[in-house]
């Protein structure tokens, strides 16, 4: 006799109540499908487990602050947790400048990727240089008199 499964919703209430392995079930059920996405897309099994972790993580956090609204989509929503994630990864890494430490092509300088500043990073840096001169007129003022 084969026990009846559990869904997605009963698991997620059960975890809820204080039944702390009724996530490790849940977990464990879409483990499989969560991870061969998110190492389809990054090709890296390191980042991958990050990832993956990270996607968990968040989804515990918000099943305990009681704003996930169950739909009978779980595995969707965890899905583009993930996959926002992923975004997220490569947003940051397109930002950091790389450095190739490993190059024989000499000075580590040289291989260092310079990335424009924003038209919003422009303005605030012309704003507080113009800031910087008032003050530094203001204070040739006072020292002069």
């Amino acid at each position: 006799m084969s026990t009846p499964i559990v869904s997605d919703q009963e698991l997620i209430s059960n975890y809820l109540a204080g039944n702390e392995y009724s996530l490790e079930v849940l977990i464990n059920r879409h483990k499989q499908k969560v991870y061969s996405y998110i190492l389809l897309v990054v090709r890296d099994k390191h980042l991958a487990d990050d990832i993956f972790q990270d996607a968990f993580i968040k989804v515990i956090n918000t099943l305990r602050s009681g704003i996930y609204k169950e739909e009978g989509k779980f595995i969707q929503w965890v899905m583009r947790i993930s996959h926002n994630l992923i975004i997220d990864h490569y947003r940051k890494a397109k930002r950091l400048p790389v450095v190739d430490n490993n190059s024989e092509d000499g000075d580590i300088f040289d291989n260092l990727r310079i990335v424009d500043d924003s038209i919003e990073d422009k303005m605030i840096l012309d704003q507080i240089y113009e800031d910087v001169r008032k003050l530094i007129d203001s204070k040739e003022i006072i020292l002069s008199v």
